[in-house]
């Protein structure tokens, strides 16, 4: 284990002013509107429903977000011209965050508002990042830690008010701490219980990290000997992934007054996101080859193509095969199989992803993630 050292904060005190000016510089353009960057959509519908709960009470509509309510933002979202409409095909909780802030800050004031984000994503990539110093060795953890901040998607949605960077810095946290209990010999049912309760969380941001929060700990079978306790983090955020969404199903049925009709209205949208209730027909190979070659090279996500990954990582391991006397094919399996964890959306939910192109490719830091971990992966810890 790399214990604590008081060189991690000359790293981290940097890389905290470096996210924050970041967010400065993006935000300065914006002041009380929608972010153009962190899905604007969904932002308004996050705005009127926090006016919602504040003006109404967080149990109206048993708790679920009325998102055309009142007048702000109206030309942006769902709106249209509606006087209301409850939103049962989501959990509530980014909804509910806002709602909270609009109690503090009034309605409207997302200035104010982005404080809770920001704060709240920078706090957890921090607290990832002191993680990884304490996994690897105080350069190579410095060289994970640099790789792992040039996305721009990375930094797009710190500031947004819906999901988005919530579920991006939670995950980051998810795998971070897996990997530190495991290469640390720090499985416990208290870590157990942490794990849990950031699939929870995930749970009850949104539907589309599903996989990721769930399965996110896969690749590490490849990494690492323990492998039922490996198994038993992936249970236990499968399980609390659904239990937060076993709780939004209540909420719907005491909405709607009757399973049948919740069960309709949810599972319907689930199909449509599937395949588009029959309509939708591109084959989930060709959308994947589309994320990877175009949607997630796009300015606003990666901005570079991923896939230039897996030559770094060939070139490095066809050195060390052949300085060790052996062939090293793990790292690339630990890709591969990441990079089907982080397409399963895409293959499930095809015509959902085929409309959200402006979000699903975030899905891919999680491969992404796995790929720096690989190309930073000291030679001589044997995978």
């Amino acid at each position: 284990m790399v214990g604590f050292k008081k060189q991690f904060l000359y790293i981290l005190v940097p890389v905290f002013l470096l996210l924050l000016g970041v967010q400065i510089s993006l935000l300065k353009d914006i002041s009380n509107k929608t972010s153009p960057l962190a899905d604007g959509y969904s932002e308004s519908n996050a705005i009127r429903a926090g006016a919602s709960y504040n003006d109404l009470g967080f149990l109206k509509n048993a708790g679920l977000p009325d998102i055309c309510y009142g007048t702000l933002f109206q030309e942006i979202g769902s709106k249209k011209g509606r006087e209301s409409c409850v939103y049962t095909h989501y959990p509530p909780l980014p909804d509910i965050s806002v709602g909270i802030m609009s109690v503090i800050c009034g309605n409207g004031n997302t200035d104010c508002f982005r404080a809770l984000p920001v704060t709240f994503n920078i706090l957890l990539y921090l607290v990832a990042f002191l993680l990884i110093f304490m996994i690897f060795e105080i350069k190579v953890g410095t060289g994970v830690v640099i790789f792992l901040m040039i996305p721009k998607t990375f930094h797009f949605m710190v500031h947004g008010l819906h999901y988005q960077g919530y579920a991006l810095s939670i995950l980051l946290l998810q795998v971070t701490f897996s990997l530190y209990i495991l290469k640390n010999d720090k499985v416990s049912s208290k870590s157990f219980i942490g794990i849990g309760l950031f699939s929870f969380i995930q749970g009850w941001l949104s539907f589309d990290y599903f996989f990721l929060s769930s399965f996110f700990a896969l690749p590490l079978l490849l990494i690492f000997k323990e492998k039922k306790q490996i198994l038993k983090i992936t249970v236990i955020s499968l399980v609390a992934f659904g239990l937060a969404h076993f709780i939004h199903l209540i909420q719907v049925i005491s909405f709607y007054g009757a399973l049948e009709k919740a069960l309709s209205d949810i599972f319907g949208a689930a199909s449509k996101r599937q395949s588009g209730n029959g309509t939708y027909s591109v084959g989930a190979i060709k959308l994947i080859s589309d994320y990877l070659s175009f949607h997630t090279v796009r300015s606003k996500m990666f901005g570079f193509n991923l896939t230039h990954l897996f030559a770094l990582i060939i070139i490095k391991q066809a050195f060390i095969s052949y300085r060790l006397k052996r062939v090293e094919l793990k790292p690339i399996y630990v890709m591969l199989c990441a990079l089907i964890t982080s397409s399963l959306w895409v293959l499930v939910m095809k015509q959902h992803a085929s409309v959200h192109t402006g979000f699903i490719p975030r899905h891919y830091y999680l491969f992404y993630f796995y790929s720096v971990l690989m190309l930073f992966w000291p030679s001589r810890n044997k995978i």
